[in-house]
């Protein structure tokens, strides 16, 4: 009687998952090693001992929201031990997976979906959990596998919940929260109370003081960090320097003055006094008189810039995405121009070529002014149009100064009520002070305003002079333009324009809307100048250049060919390439060889020699070639690579490159093996 053989029982290859999102976790003995270690002992009592081979992947100080590495977008934070443990079993190194909770694996309700999807096609048959039962063969055990991840994604929201109420109660209560310049925690000895609060550093304190009082006197925010950082003055520790913005965002805290920033149960933002009032660094009043004047600089842009040299600059707009013309001048061809920039950041193919010369956009609004100057029937309809203009504008500001004087009498009531209020016995102090201090920001920002809007309406007659200037201007033209500096004309052709835009039209021509102030809209076409005599389109339009690189093309060779026999770089002659058949309005290359073929080989005696040089540039002292140009040129010489060159000779980055362009731009080579050669047969590489 034959004996059967038993065979040894497999072992199961499991992934045992660890993960912590904080070191508050290991405080409540939730850490990395009580996990494993509970991890283990289930699987000795579950699998057996010696019956199983653990292979540890773990995941420290990573929320469960990261997920896997996603290679179409890498900036996306990810978990690498999950990563490396989806890896294995693509791999087919591990059968099964086993974790604390399943929490630890995924904090989503889709928990079994993801197991399903990610790790199952790839040999997972088993799940084990220390704390839960999972089944992942069967539909009811999938079913409780995804009710246990819902309930561990409602935990999640659930405490988020918690801890934003937490901090927003603690806010309303009065207590700040972050690590703020001139402000340190208190010590256990310090504290009066169940919870920590802050206290002023002096010498940050003193700084702070300073700057208010010098940016109430009427000194700006730059000058305010330039003279920080000419004293040494300590800087908040995130920043790398003082800066505007950096003296803006001290200036601007709230709790300097004793106020916290904070939210209502209605959800609006309000100021509410904190827990550190007696400590205050400034007054509530100074701190208000602070906000108003960084908010009427705001609403008058009152940043400071260089002299504009172009008439138009901050009323030419474009004409395709509504922004303001950037006014530029273009050094190498010594010409202004205007040009949409910010339509262009936005990909818009019609703001990127919405440019056009300054000085035929401008003429184009001279020659109208002067069209205008000779008749004096329409300058009289303009000028009746601009006194209705002008008085719409008086009524209006007039109701506002109306309405302003009233909203003013109503926080004055409000002011009374509360000190009746308060002096009944009615109010408390603390409630009272809060009252005191919205009367006082309401009110200088109501005077703000009702003092801006007086001031406009008593400039109503000097507009009336400056248009009337404007008239006058107009009607005699030809004689007050030249006398005229860069300033004043700026000045009278924002006095009489209205608006203006400039669009590219699909014929290459640039269209100019405008319209003067009491006059009818004008639209000119700026039709497209050709470039150094050469038209915009067409045979005529092909450079020497573009005509070669097509002309290669046309017989047989292909683009690297190309580059290596016209000593350019591949880039440069797919450039070319592309411009020529723009230029001829071909689809393809091919189609752009049949319209030029008869016109290029007509013309083969004006295209440029193949085979350009690069110019030599001998050094002005020292030898011809430095040590590390020399290092360089001999390990290419031995047939190694640039990158494997770079790697000995330990450069880093973009340095063996810029090595290499000043070798063969000093030895007059268009390419690193001439460069090599010329450096041999001067005996400079061995």
């Amino acid at each position: 009687m034959s004996r059967k053989t038993q065979t040894a029982p497999r072992v199961l290859r499991v992934a045992v998952y660890t993960r912590v999102s904080s070191e508050e976790q290991v405080k409540e003995h939730y850490s990395l090693d009580t996990q494993r270690e509970a991890c283990l002992a289930k699987l000795d009592s579950v699998i057996g001992p010696n019956l199983y081979e653990p292979h540890f992947f773990t995941d420290e100080g990573l929320p469960g929201s990261y997920g896997l590495y996603d290679p179409t977008n890498p900036r996306r934070k990810y978990r690498p031990g999950l990563t490396q443990m989806r890896d294995a079993f693509r791999k087919g190194d591990l059968d099964a997976i086993c974790v604390y909770r399943m929490s630890r694996l995924w904090r989503k309700a889709a928990s079994g979906d993801f197991l399903l999807q990610e790790f199952c096609p790839h040999g997972l048959t088993r799940v084990i959990s220390c704390t839960e039962n999972v089944d992942i063969d069967t539909a009811s055990g999938r079913f409780m596998l995804n009710v246990t991840a819902a309930m561990g994604a409602y935990e999640a929201e659930q405490l988020g919940e918690w801890v934003s109420d937490a901090l927003q109660k603690r806010t309303r209560e009065g207590y700040t929260i972050g690590d703020l310049y001139g402000w340190r925690r208190q010590t256990d000895a310090e504290m009066t109370g169940r919870r920590r609060g802050i206290m002023p550093v002096e010498e940050e304190a003193r700084t702070i003081r300073g700057m208010a009082e010098e940016f109430l006197a009427g000194g700006t925010l730059r000058g305010i960090a330039e003279d920080l950082n000419t004293r040494g003055t300590p800087r908040p520790r995130r920043a790398r320097e003082w800066s505007t913005s950096t003296v803006r965002s001290v200036l601007s805290n709230p709790v300097h003055a004793g106020l916290v920033r904070a939210k209502s149960t209605e959800g609006v933002p309000e100021l509410i006094r904190g827990q550190h009032f007696d400590h205050r660094i400034l007054e509530p009043e100074m701190h208000h008189q602070i906000i108003a004047r960084l908010e009427r600089n705001a609403d008058q842009h009152t940043r400071t810039t260089g002299t504009p040299q172009h008439l138009l600059s901050g009323i030419l707009r474009c004409g395709h995405c509504g922004y303001r013309m950037n006014g530029r001048t273009v050094r190498r061809l010594g010409e202004r121009m205007y040009r949409c920039s910010t339509g262009s950041q936005r990909s818009n193919p019609d703001c990127i070529r919405n440019s056009e010369r300054a000085d035929m956009v401008e003429a184009v609004i001279l020659d109208e002014l002067r069209r205008l100057a000779g008749d004096e029937r329409v300058r009289a309809q303009a000028a009746d149009r601009i006194g209705k203009t002008l008085a719409r504008q008086e009524a209006g500001l007039a109701e506002q100064v109306s309405q302003l004087e009233q909203r003013l009498r109503k926080v004055d009531e409000d002011y009374l009520y509360w000190s009746r209020e308060f002096r009944e016995g009615r109010c408390q102090e603390n409630e009272f002070a809060l009252h005191v201090a919205e009367h006082r920001r309401q009110r200088e920002e109501a005077s703000a305003l009702l003092e801006q809007r007086r001031s406009e309406l008593k400039q109503q007659d000097s507009r009336q002079a400056v248009l009337a200037r404007a008239q006058g201007l107009v009607s005699d033209f030809a004689r007050c333009w030249d006398g005229l500096d860069l300033h004043q004309r700026r000045e009278f052709v924002h006095s009489v324009l209205e608006y203006a835009t400039m669009a590219h039209l699909e014929d290459g021509s640039t269209e100019v809307r405008f319209r003067l102030r009491g006059f009818e809209e004008c639209v000119r076409i700026i039709r497209r100048r050709s470039v150094r005599g050469r038209a915009s389109s067409g045979l005529e339009s092909l450079t020497p250049r573009q005509q070669a690189f097509l002309y290669h093309y046309g017989q047989g060779l292909d683009r690297n060919a190309i580059a290596k026999k016209t000593g350019v770089t591949r880039s440069t002659a797919d450039l070319q390439l592309r411009n020529a058949r723009k230029k001829l309005g071909a689809e393809t290359l091919d189609e752009a060889w049949e319209l030029a073929c008869e016109y290029i080989e007509g013309n083969l005696h004006w295209l440029p020699p193949t085979g350009r040089k690069r110019k030599h540039k001998p050094p002005k002292e020292g030898p011809l070639l430095t040590d590390a140009q020399v290092a360089l040129l001999s390990l290419l010489a031995q047939g190694m690579t640039v990158a494997d060159a770079a790697r000995a000779l330990d450069m880093k980055g973009s340095t063996p490159y810029v090595h290499l362009k000043n070798s063969r731009d000093r030895l007059g080579c268009a390419s690193n093996e001439e460069a090599v050669r010329k450096a041999k047969d001067l005996g400079l590489v061995w």
